[in-house]
Parts: C-alpha cells; sequence; structure tokens
C-alpha cells in the first residue's frame, strides 16, 4: 500500500457487529477502524477527511445503508464505498456494484477471512488510484526541463511498477490503466518516442489480425508494440536524432542495451510479463544476426518479428520522410536478411491499400473520425496528454477508443486527415 496507516469506517446500528470489527482488525497496525451506530455519527466520521473506505449495514434505522452511502458519494466521491447486505439483498446490491455506486457488497452472516481480505484488496485499489492521479498530475506537469528529471522520473516508474506488480484486483482494468501510464511516461520522455509508439502499435494491431485468429495474441502484440522501446526512457536524445550507422561506440553500446532494460522494467509487473520476451527480442534480425540474443527466423516470437518491421517502417515514414510505398521498398530490400518475408508482404499489402486510397486532406471533429482516415496530426486530449499521434490509421478499434475517451476531448477542434 501507498501510506503506512488507513482509516476504515463501520457503520451499523448493533453495537455486537462494530465490537466484532474491531476485534477483526486489533492485529492489523497499517489498518485503523472507526464505528458509528447511526447515518450521523457516519457523516460526521467522514467529514473529519480521515476515512479511505466506509462499509455501512443495510439495515440502518434513519435510512437505509444504500442511501448513506448515496450521501457519502455526494459528500466525498473519493471514499470506496461497500454495503453489508442480507442474501434477500444481494439481487439490489449487485445493481448498485454495476451502477458504480458501490465498489463491492458482503452477504451476511459474513465470513471473518473474506471479509479481510476484501477490505484489504479494496485499501490496495485505492491506493493504485491514487498513485495513477498522483503520477499523472506530475505528468502534466512536465516541461523545458525534463532532460533533467529523466532519471527521478525513471526511479519513480520503477517504483511505481513495483507496486503495481502486488494489486490484483480487477486485474483487466488495472493492467489497461497501466499500459496507458507507461505509455504517457514515454511520451513525456521524448515525444517522437511516444508517437512512434502509438503508431508501431496500431500497424502492428492491423498486421496481426490478418496473421492469426487469436485475439488474444493480436492483444499481446498491440501491448508489446506500445511499450516495445520503454528501455529508451531517459536515453541522450541523440539516439533519437541519428541514424544508427552514425552512433558513437558509446551510443551504439547504450541503444543495443535497451530491449534489456525494457524486458526488466516489464518483467517486474505481474500482468505484464507475458510483454517482456516481445519486448527483448524487438531487434532480432530474421537471418540470426541481430541483437540481444542472436535469435534465427522462428526463433524470434511473431509478435517480435511484427513490431520489428512495424518500428522500421515509421522510422522510415516520420523519421526520413519516406512515402509509403517508398517505405515498403527500402524494407524489401532486407526482407529474409532483417525481416520475416511472410509478415512483410502482409505489412506492405495493408499500408499499401490504405494509402492507396488516401486522395484529399480535410479537417474534420474527432467524433465525425471514420474507418480508413489517416491522422495528419497528433489528436490531443483536453489535459495536453496524447491519445493518437500523426499518422495513425482510423478503423474501427480506434474509433472505440476515442469514443471512450469522448469526455476528455475538445470536439469542437478540428483535426487535419488525408481521406479517399
Amino acid at each position: 500500500m501507498a501510506k503506512n496507516r488507513y482509516s476504515v469506517l463501520f457503520v451499523d446500528n448493533d453495537q455486537g457487529f462494530l465490537s466484532a470489527f474491531r476485534r477483526l482488525f486489533l492485529n492489523e497496525p497499517e489498518i485503523e477502524i472507526f464505528t458509528a451506530q447511526n447515518s450521523k455519527e457516519a457523516l460526521e466520521s467522514l467529514s473529519r477527511g480521515v476515512i479511505d473506505l466506509v462499509a455501512a449495514d443495510q439495515q440502518l434505522e434513519e435510512m437505509s445503508g444504500a442511501e448513506f452511502l448515496r450521501l457519502a458519494k455526494e459528500n466525498h466521491p473519493d471514499v470506496l464505498r461497500m454495503l453489508l447486505v442480507t442474501a434477500a439483498e444481494v439481487e439490489a446490491a449487485v445493481r448498485l456494484v454495476n451502477s458504480g455506486e458501490l465498489y463491492r457488497f458482503l452477504a451476511k452472516p459474513w465470513n471473518e477471512e473474506e471479509l479481510k481480505i476484501t477490505i484489504k484488496k479494496g485499501l490496495e485499489h485505492r491506493a493504485l488510484e491514487r498513485e495513477r492521479e498522483r503520477l499523472s498530475e506530475q505528468i502534466k506537469s512536465l516541461d523545458g526541463g525534463l532532460k533533467q528529471k529523466v532519471q527521478q522520473r525513471t526511479i519513480q516508474l520503477e517504483k511505481a511498477v513495483a507496486r503495481l506488480k502486488q494489486m490484483s484486483e480487477d486485474r483487466k482494468r488495472n493492467f489497461q490503466d497501466t499500459l496507458v501510464l507507461l505509455t504517457q511516461i514515454m511520451a513525456c520522455s521524448n515525444r517522437f518516442l511516444g508517437g512512434h509508439s502509438k503508431r508501431v502499435a496500431e500497424l502492428s494491431r492491423m498486421t496481426a489480425e490478418k496473421l492469426v485468429d487469436n485475439q488474444d495474441e493480436v492483444e499481446m502484440v498491440y501491448f508489446g508494440a506500445l511499450l516495445h522501446d520503454i528501455g529508451l526512457v531517459g536515453a541522450p536524445d541523440t539516439l533519437f536524432s541519428k541514424d544508427a550507422e552514425q552512433f558513437t561506440a558509446r551510443e551504439n553500446k547504450a541503444f543495443r542495451k535497451h530491449p534489456l532494460i525494457g524486458e526488466v522494467i516489464i518483467g517486474n509487473v505481474h500482468n505484464l510479463k507475458r510483454l517482456s520476451k516481445i519486448i527483448r527480442s524487438h531487434h532480432e534480425d530474421f537471418s540470426g544476426r541481430g541483437f540481444p540474443d542472436g535469435l534465427h527466423a522462428g526463433d524470434i516470437p511473431l509478435s517480435s518479428r511484427v513490431i520489428r518491421i512495424a518500428s522500421d517502417y515509421d522510422h522510415l515514414c516520420f523519421r526520413k520522410g519516406r512515402s509509403a510505398g517508398e517505405a515498403c521498398s527500402l524494407l524489401k530490400r532486407g526482407s529474409a536478411d532483417l525481416y520475416d518475408p511472410r509478415i512483410l508482404n502482409v505489412f506492405c499489402n495493408l499500408t499499401g491499400s490504405v494509402m492507396q486510397k488516401q486522395t484529399s486532406v480535410k479537417l474534420v471533429s474527432a467524433g465525425s473520425l471514420e474507418p480508413g482516415m489517416v491522422l495528419d496530426e497528433d489528436l490531443f486530449l483536453k489535459n495536453g496528454l496524447l491519445l493518437l499521434p500523426h499518422g495513425s490509421i482510423i478503423d474501427s478499434q480506434t474509433i472505440k477508443k476515442i469514443s471512450a475517451f469522448s469526455s476528455l476531448l475538445d470536439n469542437a477542434k478540428l483535426v487535419q486527415v488525408a481521406v479517399q
């Protein structure tokens, strides 16, 4: 947990239950228990601003537990809310959880161990939310002095990853939140790095959908591509402004280490461990002359082979100004040496078909983006964070992503796109 002590408020008319709650957490020094026998006492405790989680019995005298928790939400929205219910009240409690009114409910008579685990997981969940909010605020406050802050931010990232590793509540949502946090840290470290990673992720996902039927594998390709260059966070600016053949010996050594650094960072997060091998191998050559392990052909993970092609393509288009056709022609010269020829053929057919359809440029709102369009500029949220980078190809998945963030977008602002 992110802080030394947490405060939990139990609200029940029965003094016997309140005494039982206190006894249950006697040997938990990091959790301080407060109790109240009615809603008035409970609201007074909440008003003092020290409560992290409140658990109320549904059968309160002045009002129902659900009504009390609605009041608590209105006045103290950051406090996590739980409801203790009888078997007959479970169905109504489920609806409250699904509507976002409650974090969890527990049926009475409750199992002591289950209650303790649920309370602790709730506090871990709240700790993660607070840490994510804190880091997001720090990211937004970064300015031109970022170069001097990179080392400090990297240390904070490692600490955040270590904490995230221990939190398993709502695993899928936490997994996605972790990805958002890490990709935003990459974007703040270097603007090209942030846009590059998001473009490569979209291209890799679209390519993987043509290669495999397993949606889980497609997602692993996408997530691995999002984070493939996380090992470059804090790297010297020269690694982004030079071509590899222009690196000094020291720069080349630093560049060749970044897949290993990325593997270590991501490998420390339990939910992301599956991605660490993908990240480690994204600079392997199909011929076996890549790094860090010199893997050959099919020994290289499929995801890494896809990402290698998408990443090099993006560098050609957005660092060297090549057209889609020119970029694919250059990639094909390295086919069977650097790249998997089969994947390269699928990739070039995919990007070629999209680019051939672009005949004009126009301005549209974010809500009017349609499949087949290609962003001609970065798309930002109102808070300044990058949602989609220049060059992103719009398809059904990106439209879903835009829709999920619609409340954070300035829909009055127009974005330039290439269209058919």
